[in-house]
């Protein structure tokens, strides 16, 4: 793939920035980026000509573009001018990730409920009846009398899994997210947890529900509990940490990670980190990073909300074809 040009042009009306980035693979736009019209021409006349056939090309044209001081969505919007982006990656890449779907959230206690499939090969399957699950969910939410707890949620999830498992041929399982450690307490509806009390609450949690996704169920400087559930738990659930604090990866104290998107050197060498040390690799769920995911082959995507499951979706189905008409 060479980069041809990078170019500024705003909108008749309203005056909104467009960035027309144009590879001899096709193109990417990208809107509403602030960078002034200088910026765009001096990138354009440093990277103009710049050819990628694989991932060290990448890695030194982000370096390039992080010396000019330039956002990190030029060179995702580089890669993503090319369909079939993943490829510079690794062109070898047969894996599409499989979606962590939202089925619930809500502002104390456990903040956000999840399904997904470890199993499971189709994508399009997963997502679809991850949809109708979170239909059936909300609807019995919806319909409670009361403000229901974390584990009368949990139930209704595991029922609504439950009433559709004749349907599938892949496994569903739930997966949970704290992040409630507020004041140096555990923070829910009605009380609060000191960290012995929150170990054993998320310890049975897994037990009674068979969970197997938890993240962030401890604060960051919990690295022993942490430890200490991902040792209990190492075969059947991941300990997920959700967050920039690599310092505990080396002790073993997770065994997954959510890895976020700074640039492509940052997110590069994350990942080599993570597997390094045997640590499951998790993405943020933009559509945007689907090139690098795929060419990482990053077995999860976290996906946030309706808009993005869509965008994600769509690109997903496109590159699963395109990888069975290449094979």
């Amino acid at each position: 793939m060479i980069i041809k040009e990078i170019k500024y042009e705003k909108s008749l009306f309203f005056g909104k920035l467009k960035i027309i980035i144009i590879s001899d693979k096709g193109k990417s736009v990208l809107k509403n980026i602030k960078i002034e019209k200088g910026r765009i021409e001096k990138l354009n006349s440093e990277i103009k000509g710049f050819e990628l056939n694989n991932i060290e090309d990448f890695e030194k044209l982000s370096e390039k573009i992080m010396n000019i001081n330039e956002s990190a969505e030029i060179e995702l919007g580089i890669l993503n001018s090319y369909s079939h982006g993943w490829k510079i990656i690794d062109e070898n890449s047969k894996q599409i990730p499989r979606p962590i779907f939202p089925v619930y959230k809500k502002e104390k206690g456990i903040k956000e409920f999840y399904i997904l499939s470890l199993d499971a090969n189709n994508f399009d399957g997963v997502i679809n009846t991850c949809k109708e699950i979170h239909n059936i969910v909300k609807q019995k939410i919806d319909k409670a009398i009361k403000v229901l707890n974390d584990e009368e949620i949990l139930v209704i999830i595991k029922e609504s899994i439950d009433e559709m498992l004749n349907e599938l041929d892949f496994e569903l399982r739930i997966g949970v997210a704290f992040n409630n450690f507020i004041n140096e307490k555990y923070e829910y509806d009605s009380f609060s947890y000191g960290i012995e009390e929150q170990f054993n609450y998320v310890t049975q949690l897994i037990k009674n529900y068979d969970l197997v996704y938890v993240e962030n169920p401890f604060g960051i400087n919990s690295p022993e509990h942490y430890f200490k559930l991902t040792k209990e738990h190492i075969d059947n659930c991941l300990i997920c940490l959700n967050s920039n604090n690599f310092n505990d990866i080396k002790n073993k104290s997770y065994n997954a990670f959510v890895v976020d998107y700074k640039n492509f050197k940052n997110f590069n060498s994350n990942i080599k980190y993570l597997r390094e040390n045997k640590i499951n690799v998790i993405a943020e769920g933009h559509s945007d990073l689907l090139n690098l995911i795929v060419g990482f082959k990053i077995p999860l995507i976290k996906c946030e909300n309706e808009k993005e499951i869509e965008n994600i979706t769509k690109k997903l189905f496109y590159i699963g074809n395109e990888m069975k008409i290449l094979s």
